[in-house]
This record gives C-alpha cells, sequence and structure tokens, in this order.
C-alpha cells in the first residue's frame, strides 16, 4: 500500500475589482473617513478607503470647487478643521439624497448647541493666552465708526462715543482711522480692534501691509484686515500680510471673511480671530436681514481660533443668538453708534403711508 500524502495550501483571496472608470475623477488618495458621523446618523456603510459604497443606488458625493486662497490644509494644524470643507461637501449630499425630514430637523436643532460646545473647549488656549481677548470671551464688541461726510465723522466724537459706550458695558473698542484709534488708546484701556478703511477697490478694510503696520502703531492691540479671497491691492498673500504682522508688531490679526471657505482659509494662513463682518457685502456671499449664524455656528464649530460674530446684529437677540451660535465675542455697531440709521429704521414705521 503506498502512502499518499495530501498538502493543503492557503486559499488565494483575489483584491476586489471595481470599475476605475466610474470613479476616474475622484481621488481619496490622503482622505480617510473610517465612519462618517452626522449628529445621530453614522453613515457607517460608506467606505472611502476602496471607494466603495454598500448600495448602488448611492452615487459617490460631489464636492464643491474649492476656491484658490484655500490651498492644502496643513496636516496636524486643524483637529478637526482639516477635513472640514469635505465633511460639509459630503454632509450636502447626504441631506439631498438620503436623510428624510425626520432626521434633517435633529440634525439643524443640534448645530448651535454643538458649535458652542466645541468653541467652548478649543478656544480656551487662546483666551488664556492672550488678555485681549480673554477680555471680551462671551462680551460686547462695539464698532464706533462713522461714514466720510457725515456730522459724527471726526476722530474727537468718535472717541467720545467710544467713551460713551464703554461707560455702557462695553467690553471692547472695534474703530477706524488712524486718529480715532490713536485718541481711543488714549483714552481707554479696553481691547482695541483697529482697521483702516481706504481705497476704492473691492478690498478697503486695512487692504495692505502698510495699513496692518500702521494700525498697529496706534496702539490697538487686534488689527483687523480683510480676509477675503479677493486680490489684496499691493500683491500680497493674507498669509504674508498675518505673518509680517506678527513678526514686526507682535499684534493679533483679525481676519474679516464673507463665507465659511474664506473662514477655514483665513486661519490656516496664521489669522488669531475670524470675524463674520463680510457675509453679505461680498458678490459671492450670501446677504440676509440679520446676521449670518449660520456661518457663525460652521466656523465656530470647526475653526480653533476665536469667531467673531459681525455684521447686522440689530438688536439685544440677534445678539444673544449669536453667542448661542458659538461666537466667542459680539461686534454691534449700527444699531448702537449710527444714528442716521436708527433715526432712519424709526422714522419709516412711524411714518403713515402718504404721508
Amino acid at each position: 500500500m503506498t502512502d499518499t500524502t495530501f498538502r493543503f495550501a492557503p486559499p488565494r483571496f483575489a483584491p476586489p475589482r471595481f470599475a476605475p472608470a466610474r470613479f476616474a475623477s475622484v481621488r481619496f488618495a490622503s482622505v480617510r473617513f473610517a465612519s462618517v458621523r452626522f449628529a445621530s446618523v453614522r453613515f457607517a456603510s460608506v467606505r472611502f478607503a476602496s471607494v466603495r459604497f454598500a448600495s448602488a443606488r448611492f452615487a459617490p458625493p460631489r464636492f464643491a470647487p474649492v476656491p484658490p486662497c484655500v490651498g492644502p490644509l496643513r496636516v496636524g494644524r486643524f483637529a478637526s478643521a482639516r477635513f472640514a470643507l469635505a465633511r460639509r461637501a459630503l454632509a450636502r449630499w447626504a441631506l439631498g439624497t438620503v436623510l428624510d425630514a425626520r432626521v434633517i430637523g435633529p440634525l439643524r436643532a443640534t448645530t448651535i448647541e454643538d458649535s458652542r460646545d466645541h468653541q467652548s473647549r478649543r478656544i480656551m488656549t487662546s483666551a488664556a493666552e492672550h488678555p485681549a481677548l480673554a477680555a471680551i470671551r462671551g462680551r460686547l464688541v462695539v464698532s464706533c465708526q462713522a461714514y466720510p461726510g457725515e456730522p459724527m465723522r471726526d476722530p474727537d466724537t468718535m472717541c467720545r462715543v467710544a467713551r460713551a459706550v464703554a461707560a455702557g458695558g462695553a467690553a471692547g473698542i472695534r474703530a477706524q482711522g488712524l486718529e480715532d484709534l490713536r485718541r481711543i488708546r488714549a483714552a481707554l484701556d479696553l481691547p482695541l480692534i483697529g482697521l483702516w478703511k481706504d481705497g476704492d477697490g473691492d478690498v478697503f478694510i486695512t487692504p495692505t501691509l502698510d495699513h496692518a503696520l500702521a494700525v498697529a502703531a496706534t496702539g490697538a492691540d487686534i488689527v483687523a484686515v480683510d480676509g477675503t479671497c479677493r486680490p489684496r491691492p499691493d500683491g500680497r498673500t493674507l498669509a504674508e500680510t498675518v505673518k509680517a504682522v506678527h513678526e514686526r508688531t507682535g499684534r493679533l490679526v483679525m481676519a474679516d471673511v464673507s463665507t465659511y471657505e474664506e473662514g477655514i482659509a483665513a486661519a490656516e494662513a496664521g489669522a488669531d480671530v475670524v470675524g463674520t463682518t463680510l457675509s453679505g457685502y461680498t458678490a459671492y456671499s450670501r446677504p440676509g436681514p440679520g446676521p449670518d449664524l449660520e456661518l457663525v455656528a460652521g466656523l465656530a464649530r470647526d475653526l480653533p481660533v476665536p469667531v467673531i460674530a459681525e455684521g447686522r446684529v440689530h438688536t439685544a437677540e440677534q445678539a444673544a443668538a449669536a453667542v448661542e451660535a458659538g461666537a466667542y465675542a459680539v461686534v454691534v455697531g449700527t444699531a448702537i453708534t449710527h444714528p442716521t440709521t436708527i433715526t432712519r429704521w424709526f422714522a419709516d414705521r412711524v411714518t403713515r403711508p402718504g404721508a
């Protein structure tokens, strides 16, 4: 009898095959989503590591084009912001194709609460490091400005207005113009956000590095600059401007932005504070009658730097809502310091039709 020895080779598993043509334009070379969560909804079946979808009914999400100024976010700088743009695009896709009204409602309802909690945790270190930020946290900053040609467009008048709002409880002042800033700095010890409006172009809030350095020289604690993606008159990038202000003056920089993508890019460029000041005031941002609380909530959730709500805050209730949305502080200007506009609001409501 012949003994026969049987050898068993381990089974071979061929890697799954995917049709490359279907996903030719989708690249996930460095972005991995092991599991993607949105509030209480978990997309456990969506795997991006191998571009596999559990059901053939779901098409891969379409990612909106990113403005050139955003650039590649440095890995490790932001715990959550580095995937913010991709996560936001995926959320839009999911809400439009997967979730029904029973899920969308609770998802939106949790946005403000989640943003406030995230913002509070992430900015704790920043607030402790700089006294000017710690002094305005959760409080009101009043913008003391007047338009050119108006009776109040006078440095001494603006200084008096600043002293008046300080007596009323303002935690900080935002003002524009070199002489205005010098006088306010000499009169008050409150944190001062300074800017210089100059020029007839789209970018006129501290438009160049020279403007920023001049503002810093007045004694302003924070230099506010245009933080949008629009070209700056001196040809410098926002990152170059921020770096120069930091190195030459040691002042903090506040970037005034109009969109979520600009806020992400401004923080990546090194801005110490991001403000929603220009939301609705650029050709491509969404205008509205009140403050852009959605933008405030989104940036507060995804940025590790303070987010200041500014723009169209006309009532105390709106200011409180901005803080609830996650704002580090709230800037109010027109509703407090611009009597011409305030008078017009009342006059329009009081005047009878046909009078």
